[in-house]
């Protein structure tokens, strides 16, 4: 039997729109920084080989004359399968970094003063992710890196809209920097150490430093890829501690009742001339005669009873 009762949806507000999301960023990013770290990984040990000393050594042993003869094609297939589960995933991470955007846009409307800084967010999560995919293709590596930069600077306006609300006692939990650091550790730290790692390899040609430089680099670059998923866990449990605006109440004792001081009205001169002539007639035409107590009637200035002078007897 099918009911006619509607069905109810609930409706989420930002902070379960914004856990749901973070949360599949860092989904996204186990996936999505694996085939980063096997890519990069796979070109840094090739460059490395290359760098090596037994590269040079004429003619090489057998094993080394193996991987030689299928270094690089090797390398191809392996970029060549890598390319499609990057490229998906990238694609992903530009829509939830939009998602993202919306989230903080519709906190601006639970909390009205970080709009501006909501505002510039949305511009610059949006920005960044496109910038890393377009500009890679266009200038290889170092348009790469100024997409890399924009998303860095997305991550510092979160930081500061976490640190606002924590100063208005909105927000419960830490202001962390788990995202920028290890976003850092990823586009700062590990290219520096890689490239002079191989520095390194190619001037000294010594064995065993020449593996502890490549175990050294590709474990900092293990690290910051699992540094980066752990802080998009971290944010969204940060999120759960965000507490819902209130209206600020005034004490009833503090409102006062408004009362406009009343202002005398100007009297029209007419009226006031009327009046003055009124209280004249009073005085000048008494109603009783002060003689004899005889009652007047107007325009009269003897007293007809007794014969007095009415206007001679006033005073």
């Amino acid at each position: 039997m099918i009911s006619n009762q509607p069905t109810s949806f609930k409706v989420k507000d930002f902070r379960e729109k914004m856990i749901e999301t973070s949360r599949r960023l860092a989904y996204l990013h186990t996936f999505y920084l694996i085939v980063i770290f096997v890519a990069i990984g796979s070109l840094f040990i090739s460059f490395a080989y290359l760098a090596w000393g037994f590269w040079w050594d004429y003619p090489p042993p057998p094993g080394v004359r193996f991987f030689e003869d299928h270094l690089f094609p090797g390398l191809g297939i392996t970029m060549a399968v890598l390319a499609v589960p990057g490229l998906i995933g990238m694609a992903f991470r530009v829509i939830l970094f939009f998602n993202l955007s919306t989230h903080f846009n519709d906190m601006s409307l639970s909390y009205p003063y970080l709009k501006q800084k909501t505002d510039k967010l949305k511009g610059f999560l949006i920005l960044g992710p496109v910038g890393e995919i377009v500009a890679v293709f266009i200038v290889p590596l170092v348009g790469n890196l100024v997409g890399a930069v924009i998303t860095l600077y997305s991550f510092n306006i979160i930081r500061d809209i976490l640190k606002d609300l924590k100063y208005n006692n909105l927000y419960k939990g830490e202001v962390r920097n788990d995202l920028s650091y290890s976003y850092i550790s990823l586009i700062v730290v590990f290219p520096a150490v890689a490239a002079t790692s191989l520095i390194i390899i190619w001037l000294t040609y010594i064995d065993i430093l020449n593996y502890i430089l490549v175990s050294l680099t590709l474990l900092i670059l293990i690290g910051s890829l699992i540094w980066h998923i752990l802080a998009f866990y971290r944010f969204s449990n940060d999120v759960k501690l965000l507490k819902e605006p209130h209206p600020v109440t005034i004490p009833q004792e503090e409102y006062a009742v408004y009362q406009p001081t009343l202002q005398p009205q100007p009297q029209p001169a007419g009226d006031f001339v009327a009046a003055k002539k009124v209280l004249e007639k009073e005085e000048i035409e008494p109603k009783f005669c002060v003689n004899c107590g005889f009652k007047l009637e107007t325009k009269m200035k003897f007293c007809p009873e007794c014969g007095a002078n009415i206007n001679s007897r006033k005073t």
